[in-house]
């Protein structure tokens, strides 16, 4: 039974993101669909001494509509900004200098004006760094009719040939279960953690914070903090 997990694309996402890409044999980046504000897609958070701080890249939103896929970046020195914050602000993380190059060249060597672009770059590299073998697919390269949030989903689980929806727990309150079940698609869940802790730079610890936390505090031990790798 072919297992999928289908989400958008979120920008450095933090450790859980790649636990339930670790889960599925097939990972959806699903960027066909309504771009949000103020969500995960174009921010995530990092420690600092004075706490957590958001990293956000700006954006253009020219209407409600516009799918992930088509936004684009508003301003040309976010990723200078963004770097140079992970400098300030990591430096003397046990592992900062063996990913640095690494993570300077993400931000620094292409200029891609699409926000659905630059945050695969990064996650292609979090996989590839946690050998995470999961395929990796987008779904605006599938022709999908279906308007309704669960058929749509259903549509594509169909033609990737999955039989198994592994879903994040938010999507309780709106997936129409039913749905799922006369497709004969099984739908399951995600739990989330409880991840250990481990020493940062500037307690109290915590998770809420992209994966580059984890590889700049841990190294390649950052892969042991996953229960499926």
């Amino acid at each position: 039974m072919r297992k999928a997990f289908i989400c958008q694309s979120n920008y450095i996402p933090w450790k859980g993101y790649f636990e339930a890409i670790a889960q599925a044999d097939v990972f959806v980046l699903y960027d066909c669909v309504q771009y949000t504000k103020n969500d995960w897609r174009n921010r995530n958070r990092i420690k600092t001494a004075q706490g957590l701080q958001w990293l956000s890249i700006p954006v253009r939103q020219k209407q409600l509509k516009q799918r992930i896929a088509d936004t684009q970046v508003a301003q040309a020195n976010w990723a200078k900004k963004h770097w140079n914050s992970w400098q300030t602000h990591y430096a003397k993380a046990p592992f900062f200098k063996q990913y640095a190059p690494k993570i300077k060249a993400l931000y620094l060597e292409e200029d891609h004006p699409f926000l659905s672009q630059i945050n695969k770059r990064f996650i292609l590299w979090a996989l590839k760094e946690l050998q995470i073998q999961t395929e990796v697919l987008e779904s605006v390269h599938f022709d999908l009719q279906e308007q309704d949030p669960s058929l749509r989903l259903i549509e594509l689980l169909q033609q990737i040939e999955a039989q198994h929806y592994l879903s994040g727990p938010a999507a309780k309150a709106y997936l129409n279960e039913a749905a799922f079940e006369a497709a004969h698609i099984k739908l399951e869940y995600l739990n989330y953690g409880p991840y250990p802790t481990y020493e940062q730079l500037y307690p109290p610890f915590s998770d809420a914070v992209s994966i580059l936390d984890l590889f700049f505090h841990l190294g390649p031990a950052a892969k042991q903090f996953f229960r499926s790798i």
